[in-house]
Protein backbone atom coordinates (compact mmCIF):
# COMPACT_ATOMS: atom_id res chain seq x y z
CA UNK A 1 0.00 0.00 0.00
CA UNK A 2 2.80 2.24 0.99
CA UNK A 3 4.16 2.06 -2.62
CA UNK A 4 0.65 2.73 -4.36
CA UNK A 5 0.46 6.09 -2.16
CA UNK A 6 4.16 7.49 -3.02
CA UNK A 7 3.54 6.36 -6.58
CA UNK A 8 0.21 8.17 -6.40
CA UNK A 9 2.20 11.38 -4.28
CA UNK A 10 5.17 11.47 -6.80
CA UNK A 11 3.17 11.53 -9.93
CA UNK A 12 1.05 14.19 -8.69
CA UNK A 13 4.35 16.56 -7.56
CA UNK A 14 5.57 15.93 -11.07
CA UNK A 15 2.52 17.62 -13.03
CA UNK A 16 3.01 21.09 -14.23
CA UNK A 17 0.56 23.49 -16.18
CA UNK A 18 2.26 23.61 -19.90
CA UNK A 19 2.51 27.09 -20.46
CA UNK A 20 2.06 27.26 -24.05
CA UNK A 21 -1.00 24.75 -23.90
CA UNK A 22 -2.51 25.83 -20.69
CA UNK A 23 -2.82 21.89 -19.99
CA UNK A 24 -1.51 20.14 -16.97
CA UNK A 25 0.62 17.12 -17.39
CA UNK A 26 2.63 14.81 -15.80
CA UNK A 27 6.45 15.74 -16.43
CA UNK A 28 8.67 12.68 -16.54
CA UNK A 29 12.04 14.23 -17.37
CA UNK A 30 13.73 17.93 -16.62
CA UNK A 31 14.56 20.71 -19.33
CA UNK A 32 17.94 19.73 -18.71
CA UNK A 33 17.32 15.41 -19.64
CA UNK A 34 14.90 16.79 -22.54
CA UNK A 35 18.30 18.37 -24.12
CA UNK A 36 20.52 15.63 -23.09
CA UNK A 37 18.20 13.27 -24.73
CA UNK A 38 17.92 15.54 -28.07
CA UNK A 39 21.65 15.95 -28.05
CA UNK A 40 22.54 12.63 -27.95
CA UNK A 41 19.39 11.68 -30.00
CA UNK A 42 19.69 14.20 -32.62
CA UNK A 43 23.14 12.36 -34.78
CA UNK A 44 21.39 8.96 -34.32
CA UNK A 45 18.50 10.18 -36.23
CA UNK A 46 20.55 11.26 -39.18
CA UNK A 47 22.61 8.36 -39.01
CA UNK A 48 19.44 6.05 -38.92
CA UNK A 49 17.88 7.67 -42.15
CA UNK A 50 20.97 7.68 -44.18
CA UNK A 51 22.37 11.18 -42.92
CA UNK A 52 21.32 14.42 -44.39
CA UNK A 53 20.06 15.46 -48.25
CA UNK A 54 22.22 17.29 -49.83
CA UNK A 55 20.07 19.07 -51.98
CA UNK A 56 19.95 22.52 -50.48
CA UNK A 57 16.67 23.37 -52.53
CA UNK A 58 15.03 21.22 -50.81
CA UNK A 59 16.21 22.09 -47.29
CA UNK A 60 15.96 25.49 -48.00
CA UNK A 61 12.51 24.91 -48.87
CA UNK A 62 11.89 23.16 -45.13
CA UNK A 63 13.93 25.91 -43.60
CA UNK A 64 11.35 28.85 -44.74
CA UNK A 65 8.08 26.93 -43.91
CA UNK A 66 8.90 25.26 -40.66
CA UNK A 67 10.16 29.08 -39.42
CA UNK A 68 7.36 30.57 -41.18
CA UNK A 69 5.42 27.86 -39.11
CA UNK A 70 7.32 28.82 -35.83
CA UNK A 71 7.33 32.52 -36.39
CA UNK A 72 3.66 32.79 -36.54
CA UNK A 73 2.51 30.42 -33.75
CA UNK A 74 2.90 30.46 -30.05
CA UNK A 75 6.26 28.22 -30.60
CA UNK A 76 7.78 31.61 -30.99
CA UNK A 77 7.80 32.03 -27.51
CA UNK A 78 9.27 28.74 -26.42
CA UNK A 79 12.55 28.56 -25.07
CA UNK A 80 12.88 25.89 -28.06
CA UNK A 81 15.36 26.30 -31.05
CA UNK A 82 13.26 25.20 -34.18
CA UNK A 83 15.12 22.86 -36.50
CA UNK A 84 14.46 21.62 -39.38
CA UNK A 85 15.97 18.49 -41.31
CA UNK A 86 15.56 16.79 -44.33
CA UNK A 87 17.03 13.12 -43.89
CA UNK A 88 18.13 11.18 -47.20
CA UNK A 89 16.32 8.13 -46.68
CA UNK A 90 14.22 7.78 -49.68
CA UNK A 91 12.22 4.21 -48.46
CA UNK A 92 10.83 5.41 -45.16
CA UNK A 93 8.15 7.17 -44.81
CA UNK A 94 8.33 9.29 -41.43
CA UNK A 95 8.97 12.59 -39.94
CA UNK A 96 9.58 13.06 -36.18
CA UNK A 97 10.23 15.93 -33.54
CA UNK A 98 12.87 15.78 -30.74
CA UNK A 99 11.74 17.37 -27.39
CA UNK A 100 14.07 20.72 -27.98
CA UNK A 101 12.61 21.42 -31.09
CA UNK A 102 14.68 19.67 -33.84
CA UNK A 103 12.08 18.11 -36.30
CA UNK A 104 12.79 15.38 -39.04
CA UNK A 105 11.34 14.52 -42.17
CA UNK A 106 12.44 12.00 -44.89
CA UNK A 107 12.88 12.46 -48.30
CA UNK A 108 10.50 9.53 -48.98
CA UNK A 109 7.99 11.84 -47.29
CA UNK A 110 8.93 14.79 -47.91
CA UNK A 111 8.96 13.70 -51.98
CA UNK A 112 4.67 12.63 -51.51
CA UNK A 113 4.18 16.01 -50.36
CA UNK A 114 2.59 17.79 -53.36
CA UNK A 115 2.32 21.52 -52.16
CA UNK A 116 3.84 23.51 -49.59
CA UNK A 117 0.59 23.51 -47.54
CA UNK A 118 0.80 20.17 -47.06
CA UNK A 119 4.68 20.17 -46.17
CA UNK A 120 3.38 22.70 -43.37
CA UNK A 121 0.99 20.39 -42.02
CA UNK A 122 3.74 18.01 -41.54
CA UNK A 123 5.87 20.13 -39.96
CA UNK A 124 3.08 21.90 -37.93
CA UNK A 125 2.25 18.56 -36.50
CA UNK A 126 6.09 18.00 -35.05
CA UNK A 127 6.07 21.92 -33.44
CA UNK A 128 2.65 20.40 -31.95
CA UNK A 129 4.36 17.57 -30.53
CA UNK A 130 7.40 19.71 -29.52
CA UNK A 131 4.57 22.07 -27.53
CA UNK A 132 2.92 19.26 -25.95
CA UNK A 133 6.06 17.65 -24.76
CA UNK A 134 5.58 14.08 -26.50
Amino acid sequence: MAVVVFSFLRRCSQQETNPYTGRTQAISLSPEQEIAISLQSAPVMAQQHGSLHLDKRYQALIDQVGQKLVNNSIAKNTPYKYDFHLLADDRTINVCALPIGQCYITYALFSKLENKDLLAGVLGHEIGHVLEKH
